[in-house]
């Protein structure tokens, strides 16, 4: 992903491709703080 900071939506990320997704589910995505998604959405 060449915009690994940059938040999605939805339909952004049901249009990217399983590789970019397997890249944000090993290195960003955290399952076991959840919260963390929370804060950074409520702007």
């Amino acid at each position: 992903m060449e915009n690994s900071d940059k938040d999605i939506g939805f339909i952004e990320w049901q249009r990217l491709s399983f590789s970019d997704k397997r890249e944000i589910w090993n290195h960003y995505w955290n399952p076991y703080e959840p919260e963390i998604g929370h804060k950074q959405n409520k702007k």
